[in-house]
């Protein structure tokens, strides 16, 4: 499992991120903590993926789910404050039939 340090002077907020199927693939990682200052949003979980994995969202071909919620469900959406404990897993669609 990796580690991502935004600030590491001011860290307080760790989230666990989660990749599945092909997002693991294209993440190198199954799993890795990210930590992020007080007052972070799911908004800042998204310009760290777009940096480190060239990932940008929303995008149809990714699911962004937080603890269970999948980001549309959330109240305030991308501006969602952090919280340490949250998972957030990425995953492509799934169909079946």
């Amino acid at each position: 499992m990796g580690t991502m340090r935004v600030d590491e002077a001011r860290s307080e907020v760790c989230v666990t991120l989660k990749y599945l199927a092909s997002i693991r693939d294209r993440t190198g990682c199954r799993e890795e903590s990210a930590y992020f200052p007080q007052g972070s949003t799911l908004m800042d979980v998204l310009v760290l993926l777009g940096e480190k994995y060239g990932i940008s969202l929303p995008d149809p071909q990714i699911l962004l789910i937080v603890d269970g919620r999948g980001w549309k469900q959330l109240p305030i959406k991308f501006s969602t404050p952090l919280q340490s404990g949250n998972t957030i897993c990425l995953l492509p669609p799934i169909a079946g039939g």
